[in-house]
């Protein structure tokens, strides 16, 4: 599905009402780091290397590396995050008893490991016991599972109490994690195994921050329908400062439709919270997005929902 202007002009008045936060949920960071995984990468990986070209094998090779080097690192900042998220909300509510606060089995279930940890590395190396390191990921998925739906939602800054979609997605993420990082096998992941685990991890923003993720899909319409010149300059300049200074560029992301301030002529600009906003998403997609063929577009169609819930 490509962008509407209808869907275009609905979010943008959704927008005017109600500002987005200045630094973006983290869902949106993984969904779009998910996003390019599937849309950029997938895309020129071969299935085998059978090729005996020495040139075909040293990119079969490098490409192999950066898709796998991409999955390990976004699936480890989920579960790093989550534990975060956890931890800092355990302690801000509960104090210096946050330990105590999570289900008995969970701190039973740290503990062996910890005893574990002493036995091989002693006591100083391993540290205390009451620390989110200690728990595993399914750890992680309980606790979160066992918060009350607005204590979840507190915990994880969700604008939704779902919960139990989020428990699912998360359980699906989980299991790639331990089926090909945690315990690999011999052969190697698929492709449709690689999209499986971005379609669940594009799937988190819309279930805990549905209205942002509309914001953001908004956004990324708009750079679509700037021309290919505005297009590269924007994501040279946000990446790199090739050209302007960062006020040139706040001034730039305040336009509503992105148009460079010495064209824009609209009276009603962005508040500087969304400024911020768009200003860190597409950063974030600049970084991602060096080689110019999903967020960057360059002119061609950029493709949503339809090809795997982006």
């Amino acid at each position: 599905m490509t962008f509407s202007a209808g869907l275009l002009r609905g979010i943008s008045k959704s927008m005017s009402v109600k500002p987005p936060r200045v630094k973006p949920h983290d869902s949106v960071c993984w969904a779009l780091s998910a996003w390019y995984l599937r849309d950029n990468y997938l895309p020129l990986r071969k299935t085998t290397s059978g090729s005996t070209s020495h040139d075909d094998s040293f990119i079969y090779e490098i490409t192999e590396a950066a898709v796998l080097v991409t999955v390990f690192e976004l699936v480890r900042r989920i579960e790093l995050r989550l534990k975060a998220n956890l931890a800092r909300y355990l302690r801000r509510r509960h104090g210096s008893g946050w330990w105590q606060a999570l289900p008995l089995a969970i701190q039973k279930s740290a503990a062996a490991r910890h005893r574990w940890a002493v036995l091989r590395l002693g006591s100083q190396r391993a540290g205390g016991y009451a620390r989110v390191e200690w728990l595993t990921f399914g750890d992680l998925a309980k606790a979160l599972r066992a918060l009350p739906p607005s204590e979840w939602q507190t915990c994880l800054n969700a604008e939704t109490k779902r919960r139990e979609a989020f428990d699912r997605s998360v359980a699906r993420v989980k299991a790639f994690r331990d089926r090909e990082l945690a315990h690999p096998r011999p052969t190697r992941m698929t492709n449709q195994q690689i999209r499986a685990l971005c379609s669940a991890i594009q799937t988190l923003p819309q279930i805990v921050c549905p209205t942002e993720w509309a914001r953001v899909l908004a956004l990324l319409a708009i750079v679509t329908n700037l021309s290919e010149q505005h297009q590269r300059r924007l994501a040279d300049d946000l990446n790199f400062h090739i050209q302007t200074n960062q006020s040139f560029i706040q001034r730039w992301l305040a336009c509503p439709v992105l148009e460079p301030p010495e064209v824009c002529m609209h009276s009603t600009l962005a508040s500087q919270p969304e400024v911020l906003w768009r200003e860190a998403v597409l950063l974030h997609c600049a970084e991602l997005d060096a080689g110019r063929r999903v967020f960057f577009s360059y002119g061609e169609p950029l493709v949503t929902a339809n090809r795997g819930g982006a």
